[in-house]
């Protein structure tokens, strides 16, 4: 059985300065000066992922949670201290975490213009929030204005709390018939849009369904699938058994130099996915498009 396990990551919060507002050689008024601030939310998962995968296994067998050597882990939860957990900022940045699975980096931005009065004779100088960790940053919408050209060097300690699960992995793809809908095995590959799963669905013959084998061991995870539409081969089962025509399988890859390692699966009915995709299964026999998409860790 596996388990969650939590720690803390050490961060920093930063001040960062953007403009400095001089208005020393003007002892009679004050002026009017704009800043402009950017708000934004970076994440590199490869290096998040990285590090949250050490930590978590660290912590791990301190706990003396019994999980695969081989395995990693993703972030499921993250928080951090009390005073930033308000910053509209942060919470995206939080909620972001959870999505480094499927997404390589991620990055938001918007921009805004800001004007202040400066007193007659003042030197003052605009700061913006800043928070840093590994493989992620975000600018803040906290900023302050301060007579001290000096805040840069002063760092604070932010402690992100983790919780992060061992990652689940596919292994390979079987595929299961039945001769009602009922015959439906609990574990099969769903449509992403809460369609018929059955990949021979409009077709006549059986009803068919692709089914994961699932780990936790990277190394024995798939990197890719592919559809092969063509002559019966005696090893594989059918996508349109009963159907008549072509034969179609599910072809399950395990090339060990792509770093990359399949986490989830879906069909899709509305043409080819963005990412991840195969061949239309139901080429050459007409009806929707039908594609397995999966996205990779």
């Amino acid at each position: 059985m596996v388990s969650d396990v939590e720690f803390d990551i050490p961060c920093t919060m930063r001040w960062l300065k953007l403009k400095a507002l001089d208005n020393s050689g003007n002892k009679n008024s004050e002026m009017t000066d704009s800043v402009e601030i950017t708000k934004s939310v970076s994440i590199s998962s490869t290096d998040f992922n990285h590090r949250v995968s050490e930590l978590s296994k660290e912590n791990a067998e301190k706990a003396h949670v019994d999980t695969s050597v081989k395995g990693a882990y993703a972030c499921v939860e993250a928080s951090v201290s009390a005073g930033y957990e308000n910053s509209s900022v942060m919470k995206e940045l939080l909620a972001s975490t959870k999505d480094t699975t499927y997404k390589q980096d991620i990055k938001t931005t918007s921009s805004e213009k800001r004007s202040f009065k400066i007193g007659a004779g003042d030197q003052l100088n605009f700061y913006q929030r800043v928070f840093e960790g590994p493989g992620i940053s975000c600018r803040l919408e906290m900023t302050q204005v301060s007579s001290n050209p000096n805040l840069e060097s002063e760092y604070e300690k932010v402690m992100m709390h983790v919780r992060a699960r061992p990652q689940r992995f596919i292994k390979s793809m079987d595929v299961a018939w039945g001769e009602r809908e009922v015959d439906r095995p609990e574990n099969y590959v769903h449509e992403l849009e809460e369609g018929s799963a059955d990949t021979n669905c409009g077709h006549k013959g059986h009803y068919v369904w692709m089914v994961p084998e699932w780990t936790y061991n990277r190394d024995e995870a798939a990197t890719s699938f592919d559809i092969q539409i063509g002559a019966e081969s005696p090893n594989m089962k059918d996508l349109a058994k009963g159907a008549g025509g072509a034969f179609r399988y599910v072809h399950t890859a395990h090339d060990g130099y792509n770093p990359e390692r399949v986490v989830d699966a879906r069909l899709i009915r509305t043409g080819p996915p963005l990412i991840g995709g195969s061949r239309d299964i139901n080429q050459g026999r007409g009806g929707d498009f039908l594609y397995l998409a999966y996205k990779v860790f």
